[in-house]
């Protein structure tokens, strides 16, 4: 089994822009042979909602496809081959 990693994003901003995620991508080199990114969906808000409790992340919106294939590019960019989920 691999290592997994979180990388957030801002809706205007996409992951891995800023120069220390970069420079972290760039370090992976040949260890990494696959990047996979999952955008956040809402699947688990329903688990909240039926067990009465506040969903805390209920106005964030999902990021749109575009968005996302924006942000494989960017991490192809730095060498790594990238997969949606």
């Amino acid at each position: 089994m691999g290592n997994s990693g979180v990388l957030t994003l801002d809706r205007e901003d996409c992951c891995c822009s800023n120069d220390i995620d970069r420079q972290f991508c760039l370090e992976l080199g040949p260890a990494v042979k696959l990047v996979q990114i999952l955008p956040y969906h809402r699947l688990g808000a329903v688990k909240y909602e039926r067990l009465q409790k506040k969903y805390a992340l209920a106005t964030l919106e999902p990021p749109s496809n575009e968005h996302m294939d924006n942000c494989k590019k960017l991490i192809e960019s730095y060498g790594l081959k990238v997969q949606i989920h």
